[in-house]
């Protein structure tokens, strides 16, 4: 009977096991995968990293506008970013890479995780850094008021090795 009875709970929790990762696949691959389009703020936090700061609200291109998600950007090696960039765009997150597609794609820029970012097309007429360390999503910055003109002062903060300040809002960059 003892036997009987730990068969039965080490196949219980096999079925738990596998229907957690189960589970959390589904839920990751919902996370991996965005597409909007909206107002979007592309600026140089330092050499080596970048925010990416959408505002998927309809209307005008304000700059005030409140941030939806965040993207995150850290590169292995320093790199030359164009200008701060605003303006309406299309963006496209999926295997590792971003997209972000100006004014009807006049403007396209693209960041990937070297060795890691599946996208099977290249557009030839983007400026690509695909020699980037780690990228990262984040949502829900509306609710603490996060909008896009707080990303203007992004400067390093003491909380940790990676993380900037933006008026006030902590953003940490993957290493």
């Amino acid at each position: 009977m003892k036997r009987t009875a730990r068969v039965a709970v080490g196949l219980l929790a096999v079925v738990f096991s596998i229907a957690s990762a189960v589970g959390l696949r589904a839920e990751q691959e919902n996370v991996d995968r965005v597409s909007l389009d909206g107002t979007v703020l592309v600026k140089a936090a330092d050499a080596r990293r970048v925010v990416v700061a959408i505002s998927s609200s309809s209307g005008d291109q304000s700059p005030l506008k409140l941030v939806d998600h965040v993207f995150l950007f850290t590169s292995w090696e320093a790199f030359q970013l164009p200008p701060t960039t605003l303006g309406h765009a299309h963006v496209e997150f999926r295997d590792n890479a971003l997209t972000i597609a100006f004014n009807g794609g006049q403007q396209i820029l693209e960041f990937a995780i070297k060795g890691r970012s599946q996208q099977s097309v290249k557009r030839p007429d983007a400026i690509r850094f695909e020699n980037g360390q780690g990228l990262s999503h984040y949502t829900g910055w509306s609710q603490s008021g996060f909008r896009l003109t707080d990303i203007d002062g992004i400067r390093p903060s003491p909380a940790c090795a990676s993380c900037f300040d933006a008026n006030g809002h902590t953003l940490q960059f993957p290493m």
